[in-house]
């Protein structure tokens, strides 16, 4: 028990059963506040002025002198920080290479070279033209500093030492893929993604038909998979596919060798960006395990795991993740070939390995890596929980006090730890997690909601007590999801939607949860189960999945109930004609649909297989590939 004692929790005190309805700032002030209506959206006083909106049923108010007092002591701490901040810029920028200049043998390559465009010799010309889509100088150049500024630090592995003209000549695949991607959240261009999207949809499917045989096309998936474009449906993102391309691509061209991609002429830049793709190759992998519960072959990571040295920030922090998630991944795969069952004491020790990462990394660590290394903890004791919640044969669990009840408890409270964590990492005022991180963020939040709410119903004398801190944890993941919304109807607002839903149901104690009948894969299967349960309280029946669907009509993570909002299918535009009228016309879907997603989830089959000899599969992959 002392094992399960040393293992960093945050305090679950249990609280009181009396209701607080109103937030802390409506209490501090004496105002009549409306959060009980508007959970798990803030009440209207706090959405008003943009105040964190939050019950503490343990809340005394502040006298107006004490408060100031305070205040002015955050705000001469903030400008000590912000004086020291700018004190070590300076430095950093009296130190730095010239923009543009080469690292010379032995210097680690700088983070601040990214495609030269400080003049028009550097920009496409013409201006560059997707569809009858064109992209003007001006607008190239703020989406590249936006992708420097916010995206690239997640995934740098491209050979950013030319300029922008340069690239679009050579792969104007990984230029749009850029410039689609940034344009996503821009402030001021977002309009651009909307238009652009479906040219280069064009692009990306005759780009990924053709045999994969240079570098740049690679990159352009991998960062494709990092940042997939929104899926209307869940089902149908096809990132998974995505990575089986890229990774089969980068095993034949010999990127995870430790020589290097055609090694006798190869100089130092370019293995470094080569070793940088492939390991962005496995991170892409191991992000997808705790879905699919498929990995890479246990020999392949193994092949070439670091890049050369000496490197850049950037370099470690992204080699940091990726080391998180290759350890998770080994640890999941041992847990899955151990039948029986697992002692809570050995997860923990397992878990250690993790945590044993932080302080091994603790120069380059950050609440990015926090996350990381969250959410891969909250994936295994979530996947050891599932099995445990199966052999008890039902999935409203029976409140029996036995021993194996108990230790179930325990686990349970682990796994709602580390969820709670993992919400309070996000929203806490250091982060400043933006929707710039890659998706597998948005999902790890995603999960951890949901499975907050799901074991609110399913353990009810653990998470029963803290009624309070769950109230609070799923406002809070909300409201950072409702803030990244771009659109009505995108990924993160259909999510949003779908926890709204089932936190009003939870706090009315109407919840029930439901499992998904024909979950594909082994990986971990909540968020399935909570789509499923968000179908049932709007009275839909439960969607056969991507391979037997009875309509294409279902919507998924939900929207809102209003019948005059006009509903976006998978195969149907808004206007009603065909999203791909050239691709899906005549197309009997069930008959060549479950063939291509066998092809693509089996993963003893991509390492040999090249997609320009699609007659393999008796199917037309460029008349029937759709994305």
């Amino acid at each position: 028990m002392s094992q399960l004692q040393s293992h960093p929790q945050p305090s679950l005190q249990p609280q009181s059963m009396k209701r607080h309805q109103a937030c802390t700032s409506c209490r501090q002030v004496k105002l009549r506040c409306d959060n009980a209506q508007t959970f798990p959206a803030a009440c209207t006083r706090c959405r008003k002025n943009n105040l964190q909106c939050q019950v503490d049923p343990n809340f005394r108010r502040i006298r107006t002198k004490h408060r100031l007092n305070e205040v002015t002591q955050e705000l001469s701490a903030l400008q000590k920080k912000l004086a020291e901040r700018s004190a070590s810029e300076v430095g950093q920028l009296s130190s730095a290479p010239t923009r543009g200049s080469s690292p010379q043998d032995g210097e680690a390559p700088s983070d601040d070279v990214f495609y030269s465009m400080s003049s028009l010799e550097d920009l496409p010309h013409p201006a560059p033209y997707l569809g009858d889509i064109e992209v003007k100088p001006n607008q190239v150049v703020a989406l590249f500093e936006h992708f420097h500024e916010q995206y690239y630090r997640h995934c740098p592995i491209l050979n950013t030492d030319m300029s922008v003209g340069t690239l679009y000549s050579q792969s104007p695949f990984l230029f749009w893929t850029i410039v689609i991607i940034s344009s996503r959240h821009h402030s001021t261009l977002a309009f651009l993604c909307d238009v652009l999207t479906e040219a280069y949809r064009n692009l990306l499917e005759k780009t990924l038909m053709a045999p994969l045989n240079t570098l740049e096309p690679i990159q352009a998936g991998i960062i494709l998979c990092v940042w997939p474009l929104n899926p209307e449906k869940q089902v149908y993102d096809p990132s998974w596919n995505y990575c089986g391309l890229v990774t089969n691509a980068a095993i034949r061209m010999g990127l995870h060798r430790s020589g290097g991609y055609r090694r006798e002429n190869i100089n130092s830049p370019e293995f470094r960006t080569q070793s940088k793709t492939w390991m962005a190759c496995c991170f892409v992998n191991y992000s997808h395990m705790w879905q699919t519960g498929v990995c890479l072959l246990p020999e392949v990571p193994n092949m070439l795991t670091t890049i050369p040295h000496p490197h850049s920030r950037m370099e470690k922090e992204f080699l940091a993740k990726n080391s998180v998630l290759k350890l998770y991944a080994k640890t999941t795969t041992v847990l899955g070939n151990l039948n029986e069952n697992v002692d809570c004491a050995f997860l923990q020790y397992l878990c250690k390995d993790l945590d044993s990462l932080r302080e091994t990394n603790k120069d380059i660590w950050n609440r990015e890596a926090d996350i990381i290394l969250l959410g891969a903890q909250l994936c295994i004791y979530t996947q050891h929980l599932e099995r445990s919640s199966r052999r008890d044969g039902s999935p409203q669990r029976k409140l029996l006090s036995t021993e194996n009840d108990s230790s179930t408890d325990i686990l349970a409270n682990i796994v709602f730890g580390i969820a709670s964590r993992l919400i309070t990492t996000f929203t806490s005022p250091e982060s400043q997690i933006r929707p710039f991180v890659p998706k597998h963020y948005f999902q790890l939040l995603f999960l951890a909601s949901t499975l907050i709410l799901k074991m609110s119903v399913v353990y009810p004398v653990v998470i029963g007590p803290m009624e309070v801190i769950v109230q609070n944890l799923i406002a809070q993941s909300y409201r950072i999801l409702d803030s990244w919304c771009v659109r009505e109807g995108d990924e993160y607002y259909r999510a949003a939607r779908l926890i709204q839903a089932l936190a009003q149901a939870q706090k009315k104690h109407q919840l029930k949860m439901k499992e998904a009948r024909n979950a594909l894969g082994s990986g971990i299967t909540v968020l399935r189960d909570a789509i499923v349960t968000h179908r049932a309280l709007r009275g839909e029946d439960e969607d056969e999945g991507p391979l037997q669907r009875h309509s294409t009509q279902t919507p998924e993570f939900g929207q809102n109930g209003r019948s005059d909002i006009p509903t976006a299918t998978a195969d149907v535009n808004v206007g009603g004609e065909p999203r791909y009228p050239d691709a899906m016309l005549d197309i009997n879907a069930p008959a060549w649909e479950p063939r291509l997603q066998d092809a693509f989830s089996d993963w003893n089959l991509p390492w040999g297989w090249d997609p320009a000899w699609s007659q393999d599969f008796g199917i037309d992959m460029d008349a029937n590939m759709y994305l």
